[in-house]
């Protein structure tokens, strides 16, 4: 689930995974109720809670079932565990603060991490176990002014590509309304294009 700031994907991913849950255990006492996973930022840059972050975290506990779980986690090794062990469906929001634990990271230590996530993501989907992500869309706003900035917005934006690469199925989300989205691979053989065609002109 992506998109920009008040895009109405945080609600959406919990209206989601509510209208898919059963019930809090399974025949034989195994607990699946939801695991609500709230991603933090790396502790380096965890924003003070002042009345504004608690009346958003207020407003997000309001809406979600009193039968959920709520874990909050700090990096994608919290964020791997979790996605082992819980039995249940898990709704992670949001992936985008990941970035702020890769952004110093040597390219090729955060590939290794990102793997990993999408490793993860794969497992519980062949498991089916499901799990609803929900992502930041940064490079569709304003260019960062700063190089940290700039840093930020490319590890994010390698941290979507990442999950949906491990997700079934990629939701887009404006201004309340939603868009599926599809992989370059899927679509570009449906057009009729190889990758040195020009998109611009139609298939012969």
């Amino acid at each position: 689930m992506i998109g920009g700031t008040r895009s109405g994907k945080s609600e959406l991913a919990e209206r989601i995974v509510a209208g898919s849950v059963g019930g809090t255990r399974r025949g034989d006492g195994v607990d699946v109720r939801v695991v609500y996973a709230a991603v933090l930022p790396a502790r380096a840059v965890v924003p003070a809670r002042d009345e504004s972050w608690e009346r958003r975290v207020h407003a997000h506990r309001e809406r979600r079932p009193q039968s959920w779980a709520t874990a909050e986690i700090q990096g994608i090794e919290e964020l791997c565990e979790l996605l082992s062990a819980a039995r249940g469906p898990v709704l992670v929001d949001s992936v985008t603060s990941l970035a702020a634990g890769l952004v110093e990271l040597a390219p090729e230590a955060q590939d290794d991490q990102l793997e990993r996530l999408e490793s993860a993501l794969r497992s519980r989907s062949v498991s089916g176990r499901s799990t609803v992500a929900v992502a930041d869309e940064v490079g569709m706003a304003v260019h960062p002014a700063t190089a940290l900035g700039i840093a930020f917005a490319e590890v994010a934006g390698r941290i979507n590509a990442r999950v949906a690469a491990g997700s079934g199925r990629v939701l887009l989300v404006a201004a309340g309304h939603v868009v599926e989205l599809y992989s370059v691979d899927r679509v570009v053989p449906s057009l009729g294009l190889t990758p040195h065609d020009d998109p611009g002109r139609a298939p012969e």
